[in-house]
């Protein structure tokens, strides 16, 4: 497999003013290709750090050097990059045309530093930018291809399109590298891995990993194939050692995660939810209606944060908060079958609990969060105990309280196609 380092090239990076979200863009994208990207650094707009990073990182195949090219003071990058590898700038009629159109498009009078932008080191492959004056190019050096890249985010992503379009041809890739992404609710990473341990062990760590986000666990399966249909042909007996394993975990794949299975699962069923949140505030419905079409399953729900409101608005039986208090089973599952009577809904769904940092008692701590579903009188409630802050906490439930409707769905309605 080819490697690759990017550098981003901005003081305004090391200054958290933006996220390098290109080197991202960057980084997806080569992989895609088959390209492992091994390092991605930031450097500020300093000649003396940039040629640091360029002597420490050019033992690779591609060197993806982003930011810098364009006419101010600071913008360095292509002409350290030049004397360091002793290249000549030389004027690139590609880049001279493509800056005199941009300037004609926006009644713009090029100047001297403006004309510069189309000088290029020599043996350069020039790539066009539509968005501005400054175009991308690569050479080559002692066989690493040497390739920079505007900063600006749509000058950026124009550009090196046009280089991935070269490197498809230039690297002669006959295998691309394709993903399966499946996400977990309601597991830890560990128990994950460990259950995996086999799998793992014939693929390597680079061909199946997982990732833990707030309230998930992200399995990546990556196979170099030569096309898709190879790629399902291998995947699917992996995928279906994985479901055979931890099925009653798995709220979604590739790019739809629980609450878009949760979407299509209610609109199979012919289903509308409703949601009472106390500890969650409104997190699980803004994930709900986050998903376009939403509102042909979502019919509304209430952020029910005292006593008095779960009682006066929801009506909560008074009896269960003095018995047994609002962070409870009893009071959970109550909120879930007030809010289904209240919003005419055949799922209903509630959260109670503490977030911290202040509350909770001896047995229910912070982190404590009881989650409920009623399904058309079938009801399941269960007891989480989140770590983290109490953004975290309010997160993890979130997301776990969605995945839990996506539980009782599969168990009580025989949803058993999710893909």
């Amino acid at each position: 497999m080819k490697k690759s380092v990017i550098i981003s090239v901005g003081t305004e990076h090391l200054h958290g003013e933006i996220t390098d979200t290109n080197g991202v863009y960057a980084s997806a994208d080569l992989h895609k290709l088959g390209v492992e990207v091994i390092r991605r650094i930031v450097v500020g707009d300093n000649e003396e750090e940039l040629i640091k990073a360029l002597k420490n990182n050019g033992d690779v195949d591609l060197l993806v050097i982003l930011g810098g090219l364009g006419p101010t003071r600071d913008d360095m990058t292509k002409s350290t990059v030049a004397d360091y590898f002793s290249k000549k700038l030389v004027r690139s009629e590609k880049a001279y045309q493509n800056m005199k159109r941009y300037c004609s498009s926006r009644n713009i009078s090029p100047n001297e530093t403006i004309e510069e932008q189309s000088l290029v080191p020599e043996g350069s492959i020039v790539f066009e930018n539509i968005y501005g004056t400054a175009c991308g190019f690569a050479f080559e050096e002692n066989g690493t291809i040497i390739a920079l890249f505007p900063g600006p985010r749509n000058e950026f992503k124009y550009t090196f399109d046009g280089f991935v379009h070269y490197l498809e041809k230039e690297l002669k890739i006959k295998e691309i590298l394709f993903d399966k992404k499946i996400y977990f609710y309601g597991i830890g990473e560990y128990t994950i891995a460990k259950g995996l341990d086999d799998i793992v062990s014939k693929f390597g760590y680079s061909h199946i990993a997982t990732y833990v986000h707030p309230g998930e666990v992200e399995l990546r399966i990556s196979l170099e194939c030569k096309d898709e249909q190879e790629f399902e042909e291998r995947v699917s007996p992996i995928l279906e050692v994985i479901k055979s394993r931890f099925d009653e975990y798995i709220g979604g794949y590739d790019d739809k995660t629980a609450v878009n299975t949760l979407g299509e699962m209610l609109k199979k069923e012919g289903h509308t939810i409703s949601v009472a949140e106390s500890v969650t505030g409104g997190k699980v419905a803004g994930e709900i209606i986050s998903v376009p079409g939403s509102s042909t399953y979502f019919k509304g729900g209430l952020i029910v944060y005292t006593d008095e409101v779960k009682k006066d608005i929801l009506k909560v039986d008074a009896s269960i908060l003095s018995d047994y208090g609002a962070v409870s089973a009893e009071c959970a599952k109550e909120m879930a079958l007030r809010v289904r009577e209240l919003f005419h809904t055949p799922v209903g769904l509630s959260t109670t609990g503490y977030a911290g940092p202040d509350g909770g008692t001896p047995e229910n701590p912070i982190g404590t969060v009881y989650i409920a579903v009623n399904i058309n009188e079938m009801v399941s409630v269960k007891k989480y105990a989140f770590p983290g802050d109490r953004n975290t906490v309010r997160e993890r439930a979130s997301k776990t309280a969605i995945f839990e409707v996506i539980r009782a769905l599969k168990n009580w309605c025989n949803y058993s196609d999710m893909k």
